[in-house]
């Protein structure tokens, strides 16, 4: 039994290896490194988002030159279309939002004292270097962007009104993503002295979500569903009156917030024409050293991504967490080794790749850039080894984004930050474009994690003709090829009682040999008579 069961095991084993190997034969791309990277002298790097199609949009401020840039992947460092504040003596400060999609780049300029903002969209595949539409929002400023999918809906937060002598009123405003026109109809507006929180839209743009917080009161989750107005309200029992983390998933299905150590999922359970309704779904809570830095659901809506920094210990390193909403299981538990030194490493922002296998995160690093506190990272789901790519800058990034199979070099990832760590003084600038999963590796990843019970499976393992016919085995199903190949692979090794049956294996064999032998002179001695 021991040696059918083994025998199986690699027989299975050698249709896993079938099967990889035919979905990755035509894999190929760029190897594991910087591809190219851009240094400023004075000012730093805090925006950066990456289009699945090959773009990088990356916007500087603190001080000159003041600019949004795009780049593409496999061009190096040269910009192909910019914006840039052509005054030298104020301060601007730009958001920037790529769509899922990858065509369409939303910036907003904002210059202090003006009291108004510029929105610009880009069409990062059009030859024309100018932006497709302007969009000024006078006497207001905008807090924050997001972008529908195909890029047909922006979603800007604004603070109107504002002046040293009145409180700003809070609206989210909606434009239009081929005019650029507002959509007034779907103007939502706050009241005095309210705060609107990170907003952020849906594929489609049809939900939109954000906290409302103002002094004295709960903040409160508000998603709306645009095209009927209907909207839902949750009072949130914080300890603070701030807004925290808050994503929204493609569909509108989940919308997470996260305040301090905390995680709360819900989930939408209703909508008719005259209720919109959320109820609870998945609560989290990290150790209460940890307080939550970066929020995001992947593109699927199927799993949440938190990155969290350790607000008792300024030495302690960061935690990355990321859940499965469909099983409730942790995918990713890592927690970043510790540092020395008198600086915080504190992860600024998380990207997940358009599959949702892999996450790059952007930190601020170790004063004494310490093993293990890299300031960009690259993460699997599922694995439990730690990083499976990560580089080591002089300073600290602020920014990052990621992409799969862009112009078909493998896992692409570009951040931006400081040339001196986060909490030195110091001026300078750094943007790197690396690849962090070369193709061979990516397919390869791809087809582990496909599902071990398929049709497709089957079908690539009888095409091979290996003189046998694969059929499908119920007994895996749910798992994928990597669980399969896992399970199997520590089956077939060895255990304790194994290994002492295998030391009495020999004189087994010699034996049975000796029986062997012992019949076969016995019948030819019969033979002979």
């Amino acid at each position: 039994p021991q040696a059918r069961m083994a025998g199986r095991s690699k027989a299975v084993l050698a249709a896993v290896a079938v099967v990889v190997a035919v979905l990755v034969a035509t894999a190929a791309g760029a190897a594991p490194g910087i591809l190219w990277e851009q240094h400023l002298d004075t000012a730093v790097y805090d925006n950066v988002g990456v289009s699945r199609l090959g773009y990088i949009v990356a916007s500087t401020w603190l001080n000159e030159p003041e600019l949004a840039e795009v780049f593409r992947f496999d061009n190096g460092n040269k910009s192909i279309k910019s914006i840039g504040d052509l005054n030298v003596f104020d301060r601007a400060y730009y958001s920037v939002a790529v769509s899922e999609f990858g065509s369409v780049a939303i910036v907003t300029l904002q210059i202090p004292g003006d009291f108004n903002s510029t929105v610009y969209k880009w069409n990062l595949a059009s030859k024309s270097s100018a932006p497709d539409w302007t969009y000024t929002v006078p006497g207001q400023i905008v807090d924050s962007v997001d972008v529908s999918a195909d890029g047909n809906i922006i979603a800007l937060v604004v603070e109107s009104n504002v002046s040293y002598y009145e409180p700003p009123v809070p609206q989210v405003i909606f434009l239009d993503g081929y005019s650029g026109s507002e959509r007034v109809d779907d103007r939502i507006t706050g009241k005095a002295g309210q705060q609107f929180g990170d907003v952020s839209l849906s594929d489609d743009g049809a939900y939109v979500a954000f906290v409302t917080a103002a002094s004295g009161t709960a903040p409160s989750l508000t998603v709306v569903h645009r095209e009927s107005h209907r909207r839902h309200f949750r009072d949130i029992q914080w300890n603070s009156n701030m807004p925290g983390q808050l994503s929204i998933s493609s569909d509108g299905t989940f919308v997470a917030i996260a305040y301090l150590n905390q995680l709360s999922v819900y989930k939408r359970t209703s909508q008719t024409l005259s209720t919109l309704a959320y109820t609870s779904y998945y609560n989290y809570t990290a150790d209460s050293a940890y307080m939550v830095t970066s929020l995001a659901f992947s593109p699927s809506g199927s799993l949440v991504v938190l990155g969290y920094m350790d607000s008792q210990v300024i030495t302690g390193g960061p935690l990355l967490v990321a859940v499965d909403l469909a099983s409730q299981a942790l995918k990713l538990n890592y927690r970043f080794p510790d540092n020395t030194g008198e600086y915080e490493n504190y992860i600024a922002q998380i990207a997940i790749s358009e599959t949702g296998r892999y996450i790059a995160v952007a930190c601020w690093g170790s004063q004494f850039n310490d093993p293990g506190t890299e300031q960009m990272q690259v993460f699997r789901v599922g694995s439990t080894g730690g990083p499976v790519w990560k580089y080591m800058t002089p300073g600290s990034m602020m920014g990052i984004g990621i992409a799969e199979s862009a112009n078909g070099l493998g896992v692409v990832v570009s951040a931006g930050g400081k040339h001196v760590h986060a909490n030195d003084m110091g001026n300078g600038g750094d943007l790197y474009t690396a690849v962090a999963v070369s193709a061979e590796q990516m397919a390869l990843d791809a087809a582990l994690d496909a599902p071990a019970v398929s049709q497709e499976a089957v079908d690539a393992i009888n095409a091979k003709n290996l003189g046998w016919t694969a059929g499908r085995n119920e007994r895996f199903a749910g798992m994928t090829l990597r669980d399969v190949q896992s399970l199997l692979g520590t089956r077939i090794k060895p255990r304790r009682a194994d290994k002492q049956q295998q030391q009495h294996a020999p004189a087994g064999r010699k034996r049975v040999e000796a029986k062997k032998a012992a019949a076969k002179a016995s019948a030819a001695a019969a033979a002979a008579a």
